[in-house]
């Protein structure tokens, strides 16, 4: 138990980090990043995070009625409830990106590192504090602590299946800055007058957190919303570790092979 305790939180902790990687790698290839828009990408995912988590909410309680909070919708609302939720999120998400980048005005040469900046910089915050619960489920899973569903679920999971698990989150959380740089790089175009670049980053956005969703349900399994992982299951979590890698690997080979000059 003291074993399977420190995996868990050291997972945690990796999860916290993940962000690093893919930087380092970008660092590698355009030399740098502005500090001041990473931060403004991160302000502005925050300033977001509230009317986003409040119009999914409000969406999800017209859908569900007086159900509980957690339940699937039945019928064609139970593949259109996480498509709606992901579109809510473009447009908050997206449209205040797009706002930061239009007060700044970034010159034509600044475009892409501008936009990279920011749009990494909003990824870099999403979810983090799951690595937080981590850490303390994992130290608490090391002195025999199973208060919690959680930490029962934790300390029965056979091995394999938990690291498997813990890379799937890894994954998330390497993939979400590089996707969200990209996004940032389309909101920089769409600010020197091609919008069509904000509405392509508004339905890659929505296409990304709804299409693992979509396999879910296609399973039999629940929303994404549920979880970032698809659950315990075993084919759910390879899977899972497979999309994320699609992701990250063609975020990143779009990004490299732009022309920044």
């Amino acid at each position: 138990m003291i074993f399977r305790g420190l995996i868990v939180a050291a997972g945690g902790f990796l999860f916290i980090f993940a962000p690093g990687f893919p930087m380092r790698l970008l660092t590698r290839r355009f030399q740098t990043f502005d500090r001041e828009l990473l931060y403004w990408g991160i302000g502005t995912w925050f300033v977001s995070l509230l009317p986003m988590l409040f119009l999914q909410s409000l969406i999800r309680q017209f859908v569900l009625g007086a159900g509980p909070s957690d339940a699937v919708p039945e019928g064609a609302w139970r593949f259109l409830l996480p498509l709606l939720s992901s579109l809510v999120g473009a447009l908050v998400v997206q449209g205040a990106l797009y706002l930061v980048l239009r007060r700044k005005r970034p010159e034509k040469s600044a475009q892409f590192t501008d936009g990279l900046s920011l749009g990494f910089g909003s990824g870099l915050v999403v979810q983090v504090f799951i690595g937080f619960t981590f850490i303390s489920a994992g130290f608490r899973l090391s002195f025999g602590d199973l208060s919690t569903p959680f930490q029962t679920v934790l300390a029965e999971l056979p091995l394999h299946v938990l690291l498997i698990w813990l890379l799937a989150h890894l994954l998330y959380r390497t993939a979400v800055p590089v996707v969200s740089g990209a996004l940032g790089v389309l909101l920089a175009r769409a600010v020197s007058g091609r919008l069509r670049f904000l509405w392509l980053a508004i339905v890659t956005y929505t296409v990304f957190e709804s299409a693992f969703g979509f396999i879910r349900l296609g399973m039999g399994g629940q929303s994404s919303e549920l979880s970032l992982t698809g659950g315990m299951n075993l084919v759910g979590l390879l899977i899972t570790v497979a999309y994320y890698i699609l992701a990250f690997v063609l975020a990143y080979r779009w990004l490299v092979s732009q022309d920044v000059t």
